[in-house]
């Protein structure tokens, strides 16, 4: 006789909850985000659910809160070499945004200050700032150690850095089919060639040409 299946206790199933959202959102956008698909894909009844979070928007709320979680895991230590935390925050960003699309839906949708809890958008936003002000001061001190170009303002490096993490982490179609970027070019390979180009001495005039 099959032994009877274990029940998951709350947490456990508010996380699995907040994963099918954070799953929906990244996959179909927030119009997906009905109880019916939510359910499904935790294996639950609709009415089960909402014993754990109280409305969608609750559940939406906690799919946010996941996802910022998992991006602030991505800041290096903050002892590494300036140029080695730059590359290491950039790396693990796109790898988490290709394994969450979620967060790249919740960090660049139009759709996102729409639709997601005030209280979640701030601390979206704050993830950005603190992001932003993390590159910002590895890059000024890679720039002072002689690491980094000095003749390229840190602005324009901060915007290259942002579109490198955003056009190897989000999919593109070929032939019909979604496939990432980084699934054609490997990130690492990409951000070192960025690196040199941007490394102190470097001439990229002549080494594009």
């Amino acid at each position: 006789m099959n032994a009877p299946a274990t029940r998951k206790s709350s947490p456990e199933r508010r996380q699995e909850i907040a994963e099918a959202v954070l799953e929906l959102i990244g996959r179909l956008g927030a119009s997906a985000l009905t109880a019916a698909r939510i359910s499904k894909v935790v294996g639950v009844s609709s009415g089960a659910i909402f014993r754990h979070y109280p409305t969608t928007d609750a559940m939406l709320e906690a799919a946010t809160d996941l996802a910022i979680g998992r991006a602030r895991a991505c800041f290096p230590a903050r002892d590494l070499p300036p140029v080695e935390r730059i590359r290491g925050l950039l790396l693990a960003r796109i790898e988490t945004i290709r394994a969450h699309p979620g967060l790249n839906w919740l960090l660049l949708s139009e759709q996102a200050p729409l639709t997601v809890p005030t209280n979640a958008i701030a601390r979206l936003q704050s993830l950005v700032n603190d992001s932003q002000a993390f590159l910002k001061s590895a890059v000024n001190e890679a720039i002072a150690q002689g690491a980094l170009r000095s003749d390229v303002p840190p602005a324009t490096m901060l915007v290259l850095f942002s579109g490198t993490v955003r056009s190897l982490s989000a999919p593109t179609t070929v032939h019909g089919e979604a496939i990432l970027p980084s699934d054609l070019l490997s990130p690492a390979a990409v951000l070192d060639t960025l690196f040199q180009l941007l490394a102190a001495g470097s001439n990229p005039s002549t080494e594009l040409s």
